[in-house]
Parts: structure tokens; C-alpha cells; sequence
């Protein structure tokens, strides 16, 4: 085979020139610096999206709380104290929309309430989620301190405003409180301390308004506060006494049933009644204490009296709860622990709740209430009248009497309307198979006509005041004496 038969030897590539190099390289340099670009964007937009989740609040995309404080610290670095005021808002009972339409649309109307604020707040304000339903806002150059205040009533009748959520219509209402600095120098944390003592105020005042906090504010929580730890030393120390008061059948005039009512033996200012400290045990969580003790003290006053013999018939006692010890979950096994320590049965202890419990939540009051019935535990409705519940609550409500609220019995003899009310309570709860109790009884004259009226029990000062276990020991021995009572 010659040379021309055979294949070609490859040939060899033409070598790259100092050129061809170059650019090869400043190609690859390019694209690796177009990666980095691309890369250090995307940790920008990264870093960015982090820091915003970290300073707003999911639901709503306001700035937090921190955010809040921050741009609070900084306008009082930079503004006159009497331009800036800072505005604490709480929306009113929102958790009975949670409880009733469910969580989502509690959310949706968050959301709601937010946009609603940001479109009422003036140029240059802010308004930051605090928490749950709290809301703040920070209002900036204003030119005299009432400007904060109008501001803070338009807003709250922006929210009177009917909302759309899920097809319902939700009608809100909501407190605020209005703190405005002393000087430039007052610490952010000392403002936000004052504006939530103002919303506090405007709570404790009946809600749905705006209160601004001043001296005499500060002075009063600051009594209110040392109150507190005075009450939690007294649980400690027991400084309580049950006192009971008696409840007559007219058709007789015999006591059958006492109402326990808690006395605070305060080592400096006396006895004080339930009015002076039962709010302050409520507001901070204490008052499921205090009423595990009262349970616990009159089954054993119950089981005392069993033992000697006192009456011919068992003593029954009424106790009045709240709605924290109601909606705690143990409480019905806590209620039948106390009675079996006793020994006493269960037909002896009669609970109290009022209407408003039903405002908490309907569905956890209804199964400790049945609970209670279960274990043999009579139950009455308290105040009945001057609360929210309606006739369709009361029917679902599994209790035995309802109690005529005193302000209905102040009337009777003297207001046509009082006796009108207390008719109708009594044809409608008899119609229900349920006692009639009137309470507040003062004279002669309100059991004349609570007797006409067909009224079951009275209770009141007519009486007796409430008295000590042992003076009631005396008096179960000698019915009679009721009416001779002297003041307790």
C-alpha cells in the first residue's frame, strides 16, 4: 500500500495565540464576577427579607415592638417632649370574636383593624402591632397636647365601624390610653409604662374610651400595685375571714341557705369588704386562689355545722365564683376534692356565677357547669338582669334559682318599673322551674311585695348583715332572733 492509501495523520490544532488566551480568561472572570453579583444580591435580598420579618409583625406587616421602641427613642432624641404623644390601644372583648367565629377570622380582622389605622393616622405617625390585639401608635409634631386626644377619639370611631369578616358583620369597640412626655429626657420604656396605665384606666372605666395619664392616675395604680403585693402577702398569711348571711323563705321566714361572702382582715386598715380588693384579685390572677380557699373554708364550716347538730335541717351555702376560676381546668375536680375532705355532701354547696361569665367562653362555661351539676352541686345565676345573657342562655344554663339583683328591690313599694322587672323575673324563672332569691332586702315594705309578687327567698340586711360562723351557730339555734340582729 503506498503512501496515498493510507490515512491522513491528524493534524495538529493551531496553537492559541497570547490573545485567544487572554480573552478566554477575562470571559471566565466575567461570568465568575456576574456569579458573585447575582450571589451577593440574593444574601442582600435575603438579609433584607430576614431583618423585615424580624421588625414587622407577620400577620398585619406593621413594625414590632422593638421597632416601635426604637423609632420612640429616637424622636425623643430629635423632637420637643409637648409635640410627641403615644397612643396604647386594646381592642374590647376580641376574644369573644375568636371564641365565635374562630381564629382565622379573629385574624382577618386584625388585618383589618391595622389598614383601618394606617388610613386614619396622619402623615409622619406610626402604628405598630404591640401584641395579640394591642396596637400602639406614635403621633409626631403636634402642635398642643389635645390634638392627640381628638385624634385618638377618631380613631376609635373609625373601629366603631361595622366589619366584614367572613360574610358576618363584627361590630368592635376599643380603649386608649394617651401618654405625652414630660420632657425629652423621659425614657421610652417610662412612656409606654404610662401609656399602658392610661389604657388600663380606660378599661377599668367602662372600655370604649380614651383616658390620658396624669398625676393623679400614676398615684392611684401605684396604690393599686402596693394593694397587690399587700393581697398576695394576705393569701399567704390568711388574713381572711368567711362571713355568711342568711337567705329566708318568706312563706316561713326561715333561713335555709347562707351566702359566703369573703371579709380581708387587713393588719392597718381593718376589715375590708369584697369591693376594696376582689377587682385587684381578679385583674392579676389571684382571685382562683382566694376562691379555693373560701370553697375549702365553708365545706369545713358546713361539715362543722353538721356535727353539731345546729338545725334540723342541712345548712346550704352559696359561694360566688368568677370566670378565671370557672374556665381553669381542674376546678370541678378541685370543687369535689374540697367537698370529699370535708365529708359533706354535695347538695350542701350551692355556686354563684353572674351573667357576664358568659361573655368568656360559652362553650368551656357550659361543660364545668354541667360538671358541677354531675357532682350534686346546686347552681344559681347571680345579678340576674343587670348583665348579657338572654333568655336562650338561660335556658342552656343547667341551674336552680336566679338571684333578683338588689337594684330591681331598692325600688319596690316606691318604682312601678322595679316592680314590673321583678314580676316578670319571677313569672319567667318560675315558668323555668327555677327559685327566685331577692337581693338587697332593706324594709318591711320590699317583703310585702316580694311575698305578693310570689318572690321564693330574700335575702338582705332586713335579716341580717353578714355575720361570723359562730354567730351564725347561734342564730341556726334560735331561728327566731334573725330580726334582731345587730350590725355586723
Amino acid at each position: 500500500m503506498n503512501r496515498l492509501d493510507r490515512d491522513p495523520e491528524p493534524s495538529e490544532p493551531p496553537a492559541a495565540t497570547n490573545g485567544d488566551r487572554r480573552g478566554g480568561t477575562e470571559d471566565a472572570l466575567r461570568r465568575t464576577e456576574e456569579e458573585c453579583e447575582q450571589l451577593t444580591a440574593s444574601v442582600e435580598q435575603l438579609e433584607a427579607r430576614l431583618d423585615h420579618q424580624a421588625r414587622h409583625d407577620p400577620l398585619t406587616g406593621l413594625p414590632n415592638r422593638a421597632v416601635f421602641l426604637e423609632l420612640l427613642a429616637g424622636t425623643l432624641e430629635h423632637a420637643a417632649a409637648s409635640t410627641i404623644a403615644v397612643m396604647f390601644l386594646d381592642l374590647d372583648n376580641f376574644k369573644v370574636v375568636n371564641d365565635s367565629l374562630g381564629h382565622d377570622a379573629g385574624d382577618r380582622l386584625l388585618v383589618a383593624v391595622a389598614r383601618r389605622l394606617e388610613h386614619r393616622l396622619r402623615d409622619g405617625d406610626v402604628v405598630a402591632r404591640f401584641g395579640d390585639d394591642e396596637f400602639t401608635m406614635l403621633c409626631r409634631g403636634l402642635t398642643e397636647p389635645s390634638e392627640a386626644a381628638d385624634l385618638a377619639e377618631r380613631l376609635l370611631a373609625t373601629l366603631a365601624t361595622p366589619f366584614a369578616v367572613g360574610g358576618e358583620q363584627v361590630f368592635l369597640s376599643a380603649s386608649i390610653g394617651l401618654a405625652i412626655p414630660n420632657s425629652a429626657d423621659e425614657p421610652a420604656e417610662l412612656i409606654m409604662r404610662d401609656a399602658d396605665l392610661a389604657l388600663y384606666w380606660a378599661k377599668q372605666r367602662g372600655k370604649a374610651r380614651v383616658e390620658c395619664t396624669s398625676d393623679v392616675m400614676r398615684a392611684r395604680v401605684e396604690e393599686r400595685l402596693a394593694l397587690e403585693q399587700e393581697l398576695r402577702r394576705a393569701l399567704r398569711e390568711e388574713q381572711f375571714a368567711v362571713y355568711y348571711q342568711p337567705m329566708v323563705r318568706l312563706d316561713g321566714r326561715r333561713a335555709v341557705a347562707f351566702e359566703a361572702l369573703v371579709r380581708w382582715n387587713h393588719p392597718e386598715r381593718g376589715l375590708l369588704p369584697p369591693s376594696e380588693f376582689l377587682a385587684v384579685a381578679e385583674a392579676n390572677g389571684l382571685v382562683a386562689q382566694l376562691g379555693a380557699w373560701v370553697i375549702t373554708q365553708v365545706c369545713r364550716q358546713i361539715a362543722l355545722w353538721k356535727e353539731l347538730a345546729v338545725s334540723d335541717h342541712d345548712p346550704v351555702v352559696s359561694i360566688n365564683l368568677s370566670a378565671r376560676q370557672l374556665l381553669h381546668t381542674g376546678f370541678v375536680d378541685e370543687v369535689a376534692a374540697s367537698i370529699k375532705e370535708a365529708g359533706i355532701a354535695s347538695r350542701n354547696l350551692c355556686l354563684e356565677i353572674t351573667e357576664s361569665v358568659m361573655l368568656e367562653d360559652t362553650v368551656s362555661v357550659i361543660e364545668r357547669l354541667e360538671g358541677l351539676r354531675d357532682l350534686g352541686i346546686e347552681l344559681t345565676v347571680d345579678d340576674f338582669g343587670t348583665g348579657y345573657s338572654s333568655l336562650g342562655y338561660l335556658k342552656r344554663l343547667p341551674v336552680s334559682s336566679v338571684k333578683v339583683d338588689c337594684s330591681f328591690v331598692n325600688g319596690l313599694g316606691r318604682d312601678a318599673d322595679d316592680s314590673a322587672i321583678v314580676a316578670a323575673v319571677v313569672s319567667m324563672a318560675h315558668a323555668l322551674g327555677l327559685r327566685v332569691v331577692a337581693e338587697g332586702v332593706e324594709t318591711a315594705e320590699q317583703i310585702v311585695e316580694l311575698e305578693a309578687l310570689g318572690c321564693d327567698l330574700a335575702q338582705g340586711n332586713y335579716f341580717a348583715k353578714p355575720q361570723l360562723a359562730n354567730v351564725v351557730t347561734s342564730l341556726l339555734r334560735h331561728p327566731l332572733q334573725w330580726r334582731r340582729m345587730p350590725a355586723a
